[in-house]
């Protein structure tokens, strides 16, 4: 996070906000995530950032959204949509 870490308390505070804003949009794990999700581990012994990252690729892709993200790793997940913020 490169120094803008929170502490915890703030952190699930930001969360009870962000649930209340009608902004965004909650969903459940879809399930066809099961069928996607081992097709994006294209190496032999993932990193824990890249198992992650697949897990929030195939969320997006089975729930049929977008992902929204300053992480260019994404980019490696063909298939799915990514927005790239500036940093």
């Amino acid at each position: 996070m490169a120094g803008f870490a929170i502490p915890a308390s703030d952190a699930w505070r930001l969360i009870r906000e962000l649930l209340e804003d009608e902004r965004f949009e909650f969903v459940t794990e879809p399930s066809l995530i099961d069928n996607i999700l081992p097709k994006l581990f294209r190496y032999a012994v993932p990193t824990p950032n890249l198992i992650m990252d697949a897990y929030l690729a195939a969320f997006a892709l089975a729930a049929n959204r977008r992902i929204a993200t300053f992480d260019r790793g994404f980019r490696q997940f063909n298939e799915l949509e990514v927005d790239l913020l500036p940093d």
